[in-house]
């Protein structure tokens, strides 16, 4: 996106006006932007210089300056567009105030010298002085000192005058006065220079110190997060083992429960089906022996009959044993019981009884003979 100058133009045009101004004693102005905005505005305007200008630089900003120099060769003013990109600004926003250079060097025109600068070095005063200097078309430089007045030549004329070796000396003494002046000045900026470099190199130190201590304060701190973090999910861990356990002991616990219960329902069932059994075969057992018993009654005595001949004799009837008692059947093995499924129990095997003898059928009595009288004249027995 293009810089913005609509919004503030009016105040843009009256520092850059007032730095143009030969009436005016503000020889700077600082521009910069509406927060991360592309809007161009005034930031300060000063009278003090380089020096002011340098207090106004931010190593985290882009910053644009137009101030007015003087040239140290034709001590005539010039113009100075200084485009400022500190170090702390982030490379996407560099980019983009990077394409804005031309369309501000095109606003604030007039510039004959433009710098680039991205630290207080770029800024000084020599290093400015001499960019200026190189552009100004006249590489040459001027005597400091201003020119004295020359005394008027006397006519020529065939008078010896003396010489005054004193203005000889005194003018060589000057010149090398001047000379070492300048030495020791030029040692004097190299040494400020050499100054600035180790305050620099100091401060780069401690920089790099201070982000050692804050990357290791940041490890130690991350150190002790991740023992929190695994010192918390330990104990989750153990928690969770201990819940486990919990469940399942009370799982095993209710299983044997059930498990009891369900055998003491099958042990009930099993004594109501013994006891059921038991009663059954006593049940039988009562039966046939009543069956038995009634089959062992004496037969009805018969009414007397008339005086007959007597009937010949039975044979006497051996004597039958008596039935031996019925085994008790014995009680089929329980079936075992299924939780899932239990087949139904089979019907209980009833031993027939043993049909009881029959009693022999008593022998009929035989015909009665009538009697008849024998004939006469024989003998009768």
């Amino acid at each position: 996106m293009s810089v913005d100058f609509k919004k503030n133009q009016a105040a843009l045009k009256a520092a850059y006006n007032d730095v143009l101004s030969k009436s005016s004693d503000v020889n700077w102005a600082v521009f910069g932007y509406e927060g991360n905005t592309n809007v161009l505005k005034v930031v300060e305007t000063g009278d003090g210089g380089l020096d002011e200008v340098v207090d106004e630089m931010n190593g985290g900003k882009n910053l644009y300056v137009f101030m007015r120099v003087t040239d140290p060769n034709t001590q005539l003013p010039k113009n100075v567009l200084v485009n400022w990109q500190g170090e702390g600004v982030p490379p996407s926003r560099k980019g983009v105030c990077a394409r804005h250079t031309h369309d501000v060097a095109t606003f604030f025109r007039g510039a004959h010298v433009t710098i680039n600068a991205r630290s207080e070095m770029d800024l000084e005063e020599d290093c400015i002085l001499g960019k200026v200097a190189k552009a100004s078309g006249a590489n040459f430089s001027f005597h400091k000192e201003k020119a004295k007045p020359m005394p008027e030549a006397g006519p020529v004329g065939s008078v010896f005058q003396k010489a005054n070796p004193r203005a000889d000396i005194d003018a060589r003494a000057r010149d090398q006065f001047w000379v070492k002046q300048e030495k020791e000045e030029e040692q004097r900026r190299v040494q400020d220079r050499k100054t600035v470099a180790e305050e620099r190199k100091e401060l780069e130190l401690q920089r790099r110190q201070r982000e050692a201590d804050q990357a290791s304060a940041r490890e130690r701190a991350a150190d002790q997060r991740g023992r929190s973090l695994e010192e918390q999910r330990k104990r989750e861990k153990e928690r969770h083992v201990q819940e486990t356990t919990a469940r399942e002991e009370a799982l095993q616990q209710r299983l044997k429960e059930e498990e009891s219960s369900v055998e003491a329902e099958r042990r009930r069932e099993r004594d109501d089906m013994q006891r059921q059994r038991v009663q059954e075969y006593k049940n039988i057992s009562s039966a046939v022996s009543s069956k038995k018993a009634g089959f062992e009654q004496p037969a009805e005595e018969e009414p007397p009959s008339l005086p007959q001949r007597p009937p010949k004799k039975a044979p006497v009837p051996v004597p039958e044993p008596e039935p031996e008692p019925e085994p008790e059947p014995e009680p089929q093995p329980e079936q075992e019981w299924e939780q899932e499924w239990a087949p139904e129990p089979e019907p209980l095997y009833e031993q027939e009884p043993e049909p009881e003898p029959e009693p022999e059928p008593e022998p009929e009595p035989e015909p009665e003979q009538q009697y008849e009288p024998p004939p006469e004249g024989i003998y009768t027995q």
